[in-house]
Order: C-alpha cells, then sequence, then structure tokens
C-alpha cells in the first residue's frame, strides 16, 4: 500500500485505537505493524477470523494475563543456566495459566470457533509447571519456607539465631554499665553487620570491632565481641538460603526450558489470540459487520460511517489510560527483601524491629533495584520527559496537543472529528454535528458497481464530500486489515493491490512545491506505482490553478485512471467535471443535499445528479455582510444563474424522489414483517395440528389395543366357560348333553361383553364433523369404496363384505366394522386413481368445565398428568395464552410431577406458582409459546 495514502486516510490512528486493546507486548508489537493485505483469500480468512472472534466475546473473555516483562523473562529462559527471579516465575505461572483458562473456554465453544480453536489447539498445557511454582512462590513472590526442606531447615536456624542476637543486642541498649556509652538507642548495620552507635570517647568502654564511624566521627559503629558469632553465623546461613533459593528458582526455570518448544508454540498461540480480541474489540467498538468480498470490483458501502467520527472511538483515542491490561512495573521507593527487611529509601527495619541504614534496596518481589523508572499510562516504560506548557499544551518532541483536542506536528493538525488540516486550510470535512463529543456521524452509501468505475462526488461546501472519500478508501483499508467495518449490511468491497489518496494541502515550502504542483507530484506518484485492482481518491481534482485549465486537468487525470482501469472517487467544485460525470459512459455523478430552507447540509449522497456547491448562500448564512453576497450574485453571468437554478431545481426533485423512496420502502418492510408474522403463525398452526394428530392416533391406537385386550377377555372367558360347561357334562357322563340353554347362555353373554364395548368406544369416540358429513354419502358401501368407521374414527378400504359386516383395510391393519357403522368418504372408482392415506376426522365436543383452569385436587399423579396433557392439548386448540391448574399443597408429589411434565412439553414457555392471593403454591399457572 503507498505510504502516503496510509498517512493521508489516517489509518495510523485505527492501528492505535486497534493497539490500545493489547494484552501482551508480542501482541502490542505485532499489532503496530498491522497493515492490509492484498491478497482476497488472506482478507476473506482475517475478517472471518475477526467476525468469529467479536462473537465468541459477546459470551466469553479472553483474559490473558501478560506484564511488560515477559518479552524478558523469555530472552532469560533462553539463556542455559540462568535462573528467573520468583517473581518473574510468579508472572509467567499466571500467564501461563490465563492461557490455559482462555483455550478451556475456546474448547467449550464447540465448533461455532474453528478459527479460535485451530489456535487453541497449537498450545500445551504447562499445569504441572504451574502448580510447581504455586507450591513453592507466594503471589509476592516470596520462597516459601515448605519449598525444599534445606530452606526450610536453614530459615528455622536463622530465625534463632536473630533472636539471639536481638536478645544480646537489647541487653547493651538496656543494661546501666553499658547504654550509657551510646550515641543511640538503636541497632543498625554496617557492612551487613548488625552494630552499636557508641560514643567515640567511650571507644574502649565496650569491647568490640568498629565498623566505621559517622561523618563528624562523634559516634562509632561497634560490633560488641559477643555478638561477633553470632552475626558470622546469620552472614552464613545468609548466604546458605540464597544459595537453596536459588537451587529451587533455577530447577523451576529448567522446568521451563527442557520444554522451550511447547513453551515457543503457546507463546505464539496466545500472541494470535491477543491480535485477534484486539481486532474484534476494536471492530464491537464501531459496532463493525463483516462486509462481503466482491469478486466483480464493486464497492458498496452502505450505511458507512468515518470511524473516527464515531464518538465511542474519539472517547477511547483521547482517553489517558488505554485498555490494555498491559502491568506497569511496581518502581515504589518501598521494598521488602528476602529476609523480611521493610525499605523506605535507605533505611530498613527487620521483623524483630533492627533498623539498618545502607544503600542497597529490595523490592516486595527480593528484587534489588537502583535508578528510576518511569512508565507512562500505557503500561509503557518511557525514559523522557513530557511537559504541560502555558498555554496547555502537552508536548513529546515537537508533537502538541491544544485545550480543543487538536494534536499538531508543525503545521499539520487534527481536529476534534478525527480528520487532518494543515496550517490554515480547512478540510471540506463535512459531517460536523452539534455536539462532536456525543454526536455519531451521517450514515452515507458510497456505492460504485461495473460497468461504473467512477464516481465524482459534488455538493455544497462543508458538505461532507471528503468525509465520504475519506470513508471509503479508510474502510477499504481496515477491511483488508482484517477489521470489521461500520457499515450496514450487505456491504462488498474487492480486495485491492494499491490504493492511492491525494487529500488535503500539499504546499512545501522547504520542498518548494506549490498547493497545485503537490497535487501534481501526488498524481505522477500514483500513476507510476499503480497496480490494479486500485482505489484512487482525489480530493478537489485539479484545485490550486486556473479553474478552466484546472477542470480540463482534472477531467484528463480522472479519464486517464479510468482507462487504466483504475477505481476512482474524486471530489469536485468544478462544473466541466460535473459535465463529465453526467456525460461519459461509466462515470456516475452523486452530490450531497442541502436544506432548501436553510442550505444547512444533509450530508446525504444522492446519486444521479450533480450537487450544487452553493458557495454564496453558505457565505451568507455563516454571516458574510448581505452587500458582499449581492455584488457577487450581480458578477455571475446569465448562464452560471441559470446552470445554479437548474440545479437547485433538481436537487428539489431528487430530494422530493428521495422521500417518496423512503416511504415506499418503510411501506413494504411493513408488508415484509406483516407477511413474515403471518407465515410464522400459520406454521406454528401446522405444527399445533401436527402435534395434534399425533396425539390423536397414539389415542386411537390406544383405545384399540385396549379394545383388543377387553376383546380377549371376553374369548378368553367364553372358551373358560365352555370348558367348565363341557368338563360339567363329562363328570355327568353325559358329553354330548350340554344343555341349549347354557350354551346360548354362554353366546349371549359373549355377544353382550363385545357390544358393550363396542358402545363405549362409540360414545366416546369423536363425532364427525359437519365438513365429513357433507362429504360422506349415505349409500350402502361397496368392496373398493373408501369409508370412514364410525366407532373409531378412522378411515379406510372396504375389503370384502358379509352380510351385515365389512373388512375394512385401515393402515395396513384389517378391522372388522358393521356396515352401518361405515359412512362412503369416496367410491371405488376414486379410490383406485389416488394414493393410499389414512385421516383421522375429529370433531371435539364442547369441553365440561372452565377452559382455563384445571383441577386435579385428590387424583394420582399418573391419572393427574394424563389429565393435564388432554388440557393442554384442549387449551391450545382455544388458542388461550396461559392456564391454572389446581394441584393442591398435600405432600408436593403431584406439583413436582406436573412440573416435570410442564418442563418436557413443546408449547409451554414458562410456569410458576400463582401468587399468593391466586393460590400461591397450591397452583400452576401455564404459559403458552405464541
Amino acid at each position: 500500500m503507498h505510504a502516503g495514502a496510509l498517512r493521508a486516510l489516517e489509518f495510523d490512528r485505527i492501528v492505535e485505537a486497534v493497539c490500545r486493546y493489547a494484552l501482551t507486548p508480542h501482541g502490542l508489537q505485532r499489532l503496530r505493524s498491522l497493515a492490509p493485505a492484498t491478497e482476497a483469500e488472506g482478507v476473506a480468512g482475517a475478517l472471518a477470523a475477526t467476525a468469529e472472534t467479536a462473537r465468541f466475546l459477546a459470551d466469553n473473555q479472553i483474559a490473558l494475563q501478560a506484564g511488560t516483562d515477559l518479552e524478558t523473562i523469555l530472552d532469560s529462559i533462553g539463556v542455559e543456566g540462568r535462573a528467573l527471579d520468583a517473581v518473574h516465575l510468579v508472572a509467567l505461572s499466571a500467564f501461563l495459566s490465563s492461557v490455559d483458562t482462555t483455550c478451556a473456554s475456546i474448547r467449550r465453544a464447540g465448533a461455532a470457533t474453528p478459527s479460535l480453536r485451530r489456535i487453541a489447539d497449537a498450545t500445551t498445557s504447562f499445569e504441572t509447571e504451574i502448580a510447581d511454582i504455586r507450591r513453592k512462590i507466594d503471589p509476592s513472590g516470596e520462597v516459601l519456607d515448605d519449598a525444599s526442606p534445606e530452606l526450610k531447615m536453614v530459615r528455622e536456624r536463622l530465625r534463632k539465631q536473630r533472636t539471639r542476637l536481638r536478645g544480646t543486642l537489647e541487653s547493651y541498649l538496656r543494661g546501666k554499665d553499658t547504654s550509657k556509652y551510646l550515641q543511640q538507642q538503636i541497632v543498625t548495620d554496617r557492612n551487613g553487620r548488625y552494630v552499636l552507635v557508641v560514643r567515640s570517647e567511650h571507644r574502649t568502654a565496650i569491647p568490640g570491632i568498629v565498623h566505621g564511624s559517622s561523618g563528624s566521627g562523634a559516634s562509632l559503629f561497634l560490633e560488641p565481641l559477643s555478638t561477633v558469632e553470632i552475626n558470622n553465623d546469620i552472614v552464613a546461613l545468609e548466604q546458605q538460603e540464597a544459595e537453596e533459593i536459588r537451587r529451587i528458582l533455577l530447577n523451576l526455570t529448567n522446568a521451563f526450558r527442557r520444554r522451550a518448544a511447547d513453551l515457543t508454540r503457546t507463546v505464539n498461540a496466545a500472541v494470535e489470540l491477543d491480535i485477534l480480541q484486539a481486532r474484534a474489540r476494536f471492530s464491537k467498538l464501531v459496532d463493525g459487520v463483516e462486509p462481503a468480498i466482491a469478486a466483480d470490483g464493486r464497492l458498496e458501502l452502505r450505511g458507512a460511517r468515518h470511524p473516527l467520527l464515531i464518538a465511542e472511538v474519539r472517547r477511547h483515542l483521547s482517553s489517558g489510560e488505554p485498555d490494555s491490561q498491559l502491568d506497569s512495573p511496581d518502581n515504589g521507593s518501598r521494598a521488602t527483601d528476602e529476609h523480611g527487611l521493610t525499605g523506605t529509601g535507605s533505611r530498613a527495619t527487620d521483623e524483630h524491629g533492627l533498623t539498618g541504614t545502607g544503600s542497597r534496596a529490595t523490592d516486595e518481589h527480593g528484587l534489588t533495584g537502583t535508578g528510576s523508572r518511569a512508565t507512562d499510562e500505557h503500561g509503557l516504560t518511557r525514559s523522557g520527559s513530557r511537559a504541560t506548557d502555558e498555554h496547555g499544551l502537552t508536548r513529546s518532541g515537537s508533537r502538541a496537543t491544544d485545550e480543543h483536542g487538536l494534536t499538531r506536528t508543525g503545521l499539520r493538525a487534527t481536529d476534534e472529528r478525527g480528520l487532518t488540516r494543515t496550517a490554515s486550510r480547512i478540510a471540506d470535512d463535512g459531517s460536523r454535528s452539534p455536539d462532536p463529543g456525543t454526536a455519531s456521524p451521517v450514515p452515507v452509501d458510497v456505492v460504485l458497481i461495473p460497468p461504473v468505475g467512477v464516481l465524482v462526488i459534488t455538493g455544497p461546501n462543508t458538505g461532507g464530500k471528503t468525509v465520504a472519500l475519506k470513508t471509503a478508501g479508510l474502510l477499504s483499508l481496515m477491511a483488508q486489515a482484517g477489521l470489521l467495518i461500520p457499515v450496514a449490511g450487505g456491504s462488498q468491497i474487492p480486495v485491492y493491490r494499491s490504493i492511492f489518496a491525494d487529500i488535503g494541502d500539499e504546499q512545501s515550502i522547504s520542498a518548494s512545491l506549490s498547493t497545485f504542483s503537490g497535487h501534481i507530484a501526488n498524481v505522477v506518484s500514483m500513476d507510476r506505482a499503480l497496480a490494479l485492482p486500485s482505489l484512487v481518491l482525489l480530493d478537489e481534482a485539479g484545485a490550486g490553478t486556473d479553474p478552466v485549465e484546472g477542470g480540463a486537468l482534472a477531467m484528463a487525470i480522472i479519464d486517464h485512471f479510468r482507462r487504466r482501469g483504475a477505481t476512482v472517487i474524486a471530489t469536485t467544485h468544478y462544473d466541466a467535471l460535473k459535465s463529465y460525470a453526467s456525460t461519459t459512459e461509466g462515470v456516475m455523478a452523486a452530490g450531497f443535499g442541502f436544506d432548501p430552507q436553510t442550505f444547512a447540509p444533509t450530508y446525504r449522497l444522492n446519486y444521479g445528479s450533480p450537487g450544487s456547491s452553493l458557495a454564496l448562500e453558505i457565505a451568507n448564512r455563516l454571516g458574510l455582510p448581505a452587500a458582499v453576497i449581492d455584488q457577487a450574485r450581480a458578477h455571475r453571468t446569465a448562464r452560471e444563474t441559470q446552470l445554479a437554478e437548474h440545479l437547485a431545481k433538481i436537487e428539489r426533485d431528487m430530494q422530493s424522489l428521495d422521500h417518496e423512496r423512503r416511504l415506499a420502502a418503510r411501506e413494504r418492510q411493513t408488508v415484509a414483517e406483516e407477511a413474515a408474522r403471518l407465515q410464522h403463525r400459520e406454521q406454528e398452526l401446522r405444527n399445533r395440528e401436527e402435534t395434534f394428530r399425533r396425539k390423536l392416533d397414539e389415542r386411537i391406537e390406544e383405545r384399540l389395543r385396549d379394545a383388543r385386550r377387553e376383546i380377549d377377555d371376553v374369548v378368553n372367558g367364553l372358551k373358560t366357560r365352555t370348558d367348565a360347561l363341557a368338563a360339567e357334562a363329562e363328570r355327568r357322563m353325559a358329553p354330548r348333553l350340554v344343555s341349549t340353554g347354557d350354551t346360548g347362555a354362554a353366546r349371549a353373554d359373549a355377544r353382550a361383553a363385545i357390544e358393550a364395548i363396542g358402545n363405549r368406544l362409540r360414545q366416546s369416540a369423536p363425532q364427525a364433523s359437519e365438513t365429513v358429513q357433507r362429504t360422506t354419502s349415505d349409500r350402502a358401501p361397496a368392496v373398493g369404496d373408501r369409508v370412514l368407521v364410525g366407532a373409531f374414527g378412522l378411515e379406510g378400504v372396504v375389503q370384502s363384505l358379509h352380510d351385515r359386516e365389512a373388512d375394512v383395510d385401515v393402515r395396513g391393519k384389517r378391522l372388522r366394522a358393521r356396515v352401518d357403522e361405515l359412512r362412503v368418504v369416496a367410491p371405488a372408482a376414486a379410490v383406485s386413481g389416488q394414493p393410499s392415506r389414512v385421516r383421522v376426522n375429529v370433531d371435539l365436543q364442547p369441553r365440561e368445565g372452565s377452559l382455563t383452569e384445571l383441577n386435579v385436587i385428590g387424583a394420582h399423579t399418573d391419572e393427574a398428568v394424563t389429565r393435564v396433557e388432554k388440557f393442554l392439548d384442549e387449551a391450545m386448540l382455544s388458542e388461550l395464552k396461559s392456564v391454572r391448574i389446581i394441584h393442591g399443597y398435600g405432600t408436593g408429589q403431584l406439583r413436582r410431577a406436573i412440573g416435570e411434565f410442564l418442563r418436557s412439553h413443546p408449547y409451554v414457555a414458562n410456569f410458576a406458582a400463582a401468587p399468593e392471593n391466586q393460590g400461591g403454591g397450591g397452583v400452576t399457572v401455564v404459559e403458552f409459546k405464541e
């Protein structure tokens, strides 16, 4: 990409905003070199990965914990024989633990995050090493006594010797014979030896070794002879302690050193996760969407917003504290050494109350520090100074920010909307909102669909032309860098190999370049470096010279790039370019609109009509004296006046058409939403009907099974009775003399039992509906007719007739029914031409009792659930929104059983106990899904 275009479009500020989300120093370094890719496959993959990460972050976190010293830690592991400090081991374990936690969260997300899953699978767990560090080092970086038996033994001996030393020295401080010789009632240290402060004139009063004197010579630092041996033991034990601590730290470090390849892969994967989460979080900040990659070269940005004009982005960039979690080192003046000595400056007090004075200070992690380090608000260590002058300008070198939020470097400045200004020239950047701190930019559509390859944007001053130009270029750069862009759905972008921008005043006194020559120099460099597909952005093409010649030159430049195959977007005020755009094939004119009453810009781009510059009207609105405006109008020629009026009329017509178009679009949307609602409702009815039919089939099958069982019981009872009669006859020695009366009675009883079963089925079976009655025939059924079996509500085909009975085929099963119970649905001729199907005709009888309430108090659990199921089916067919089930309190078994059933019911949205004034826990209120 052309470096000048990246600067002109302020891509560096987007990179800065993304970098503020970095969580690791390696990720921050990589993000600083973020640049647009030029391969379509790579761009599509990067956009997909960013969108996937943004979806993942909606419900999860990527919370990597890495301090600024992570790179130093990893470099130290690469040096054989070097042991990491305790605090560095704690930091490394925290970092690797956060990687493990993040990867576990990614793996739980499953197939929804394939890109993140590939990165997570490249990591290796260091659970054993992390656990070992946590057992031996506390979170503050102190090596614990239990880190090894040797360390525990040495520290126990140290504590005993220090207690003994304390008692001995306190005896000198309290003793009547010795305290009078002391200059101060304190114990201090010299060269690691604990000493007393003795008056110099009493040098021989207390036997001991002098380790120095005060600056005035009035005091001597004396180590009593009675403590020399104890001090020697303490020094030796401290040396043993230091050696054992180093051995422990080296072993812990070597555990990572032995797995250097695994550590490298894990760190690299963590950096990739860091980059993705930074891109995703920035994309979320701008409410970005993933654009489609256009294979035909179209640039279609719908509802595009300039990201640097979005209030959230500006606050993010202007905030003193970045969102990055990179830690800054704690460089306070208060420190605690590995022996428990707390130091402030050069003065320290140990755990036994011994005060030491020395030049060596150790922080709370056991690290010795000298000198000063400064850490800025981003967690980065700086050497240098920042100053604020009397005007409120914060300066670092030649760069300053004034009280209006303008960041200035030399003559170049950035205004409060994130757009670049140079010297006193104000870019035609539009999209100004009354309150730039909170208002959002007005979305704009930038559309170039082949064969259109050139877009010429016109319109009033401060109308938004330059913003539209910058938006098209910056969003293309962002998308090719893998960032989601603030556009509406349906937007598409091509992948450009080169993007060029000639925006702003390129005047340079040092380079002897005028405004005009600066623009021409830019165009020349674009022409030399052009690589297709390419996007060329020209702001005020041909400006800086005679308007007639400048317009002609601008037409030639635009046409030159068009013939070379580049996509061109240009802004202009020249009438020549407006005519060129309106009459040239492959070139589209578009103008920014304005309010015809106030001439205030609307910042909406109208395609197909060139806009008017409205220089005089806007000058009048900005307060230029009316006399000057009138004189300017008088200087215009008749042709220019006529052209201005013509353009104004076109603008009014376009606004009217745009208003009608928006009304029509709103009406279409309303119709589409209503159609979708009706379709959804129809689908719900189908689903309910299907569920009802399925349950009805199950009930009918259950009735048939019950009927068969009862008939089998009747037959078995008949056989048993017949056998009993035969046995009785045989007993009477008259096998052939079973009475006709007995036989007839048995048959009559069996026939009556079967008739009772049929009557019960007829009474409980649904009656035929009016529709069925209209479609059935009263004629006698014949073989092949499709009939309705009245007793069961089933359809079937008559297979054979036997006097007053018929065999009917129902779903492949043969059923015998009385002829007078059959109703003909379709004659044999019609049945032969149709595929075989089964239909159940049901007409529900009016329900007894309330439709909205069911009382199951006193019922058994199974009976209650069956009644509730039937009650819910009837309530759904009645299209009720909610019902009440009364089960009482009792032992709670009914309430629990009904709750389990409701929880798995497909059409129950939710259920809960009724309010206290409506039954409380003894009533469950059920709400159905819409």
